[in-house]
């Protein structure tokens, strides 16, 4: 989700940041672990947090969905290019605690790939029980694009797709008007329900359109 902006083709991108999942939730019980980011693998120290795709070799439950890992921000007093609140993409307190992730949703440039962010539920989903998903992002301030076609996938199986190709599939979880996600002052919740089949373990997030289907919208850095 962040890349060196001062590369011209880096730019050419829509990057969102996801902090503190609420859910999947049943009866306000989050079974979504470290839903926050918080939770580091042992030995980890802050000097650590400083270069993009982190959130497979550091954040605890969280990975990618494919071979391109999502990238973790961090508060900390020695700048770099991930820390939070100023950072390579601009500027964005964390939504709670000291931590957020973020992905890469789309971009122009072919050597730039999506990803995506996934997580082992703490137990299965309940057979015709509904579920409250939610997540709050926000688009990076030095992103070139904004789109549309965020979501979230719940699936009984962990997906270890290899290579760098996006997800491509219809979203359990989005916008009900599949809106274009601009939003980047501060935090914005998607949220949705899912009725479950007894099956699925697994939460992903990120852009399931296809980019010859996704309407772009270009957007202005913030001043």
């Amino acid at each position: 989700m962040i890349f060196n902006i001062e590369s011209p083709r880096a730019l050419r991108l829509a990057v969102l940041l996801v902090a503190a999942l609420a859910a999947p939730c049943i009866h306000a019980q989050n079974l979504v672990p470290n839903p926050s980011f918080e939770e580091v693998a042992d030995g980890t120290k802050e000097k650590d947090i400083k270069s993009f795709g982190l959130v497979d070799d550091v954040t605890l439950n969280w990975s990618g969905a494919t071979d391109v890992s999502p990238d973790l921000f961090m508060v900390r007093e020695k700048e770099s290019k991930v820390t939070a609140p100023c950072n390579e993409y601009g500027h964005q307190d964390p939504q709670k605690g000291d931590f957020y992730a973020g992905f890469r949703a789309y971009s122009k440039s072919p050597k730039l790939k999506r990803s995506y962010l996934q997580v082992q539920l703490t137990q299965e989903l309940e057979k015709d029980q509904m579920y409250c998903v939610s997540f709050d992002i926000s688009l990076a301030d030095l992103s070139r694009y904004a789109v549309p076609d965020i979501g979230a996938i719940l699936s009984d199986r962990k997906i270890e797709r290899g290579g760098t190709n996006p997800i491509l599939t219809k979203p359990d979880i989005q916008h009900k008007s599949n809106k274009t996600m601009v939003y980047m002052d501060g935090w914005e919740t998607v949220c949705g329900t899912f009725m479950g089949t007894g099956e699925e373990e697994y939460l992903v997030i990120g852009c399931f359109g296809g980019d010859a289907s996704i309407d772009e919208e270009k957007v202005r850095r913030p001043t």
